[in-house]
């Protein structure tokens, strides 16, 4: 019986309101109609027992310092570590909204040393390739005014992030897609740059 080609992993980034669940969906539909099989996640996720804890900690009602807090983010994604590594290794299209980047991205920009985010991610399952939408913060808080989390509220908080994001994005060769545009021309920049990562892995011709 021939082995089971190896999956790959596609992860979206980018700060708050960039886009990143509409991109994700609208990827999701246009694949599976050319028969590709997909795993979905996103972070954090709110289901397991870490993710309602950073649920409480993002609405206010837990007060943790920076370190904990960045430290649950990490932990949420070991939740569903086993997860992420059968769905590469059964030869799926795994896609994930935020990952271990989104760690080093909003730690950094509350001034937390690089090199302790990535230890509490070393040893995950890690991303084949990653797309960030990028935004300006304005246009964040133009596309949702109201009930905004403790992330989502700093103007300036956002900003850091996304010079960082940015900064992670030319040291790794991420593909920089603009997020400030129509969706359905975004959408043409995503799809077109994952068919080309899936046909060069002869997941589709």
């Amino acid at each position: 019986m021939p082995a089971t080609r190896r999956g790959l992993f596609v992860c979206f980034e980018g700060i708050d309101q960039s886009g990143k669940k509409s991109q994700v969906q609208a990827l999701v539909t246009s694949l599976k109609d050319r028969g590709i099989t997909i795993e979905q996640l996103s972070f954090p996720d709110y289901s397991t027992p870490v993710g309602k804890e950073i649920r409480l900690a993002l609405a206010g009602e837990r007060r943790d310092q920076p370190r904990v807090r960045h430290m649950l983010f990490a932990a949420n994604r070991w939740e569903r570590a086993a997860e992420i590594e059968d769905a590469i290794n059964s030869g799926k299209l795994l896609i994930v909204n935020r990952y271990s980047a989104s760690n080093y991205a909003f730690g950094g920009a509350r001034n937390l040393p690089l090199f302790w985010l990535r230890s509490l991610e070393r040893g995950l399952p890690q991303p084949d390739f990653t797309i960030l939408l990028d935004i300006r913060p304005e246009i964040s808080l133009a596309r949702k005014s109201a009930r905004r989390d403790l992330h989502e509220r700093d103007l300036k908080f956002l900003s850091d992030v996304r010079s960082i994001y940015l900064r992670l994005a030319r040291s790794e060769s991420w593909k920089i897609i603009d997020g400030d545009r129509d969706i359905d021309e975004v959408h043409k920049d995503v799809r077109e740059a994952v068919e080309k990562l899936l046909m060069k892995h002869l997941l589709i011709r």
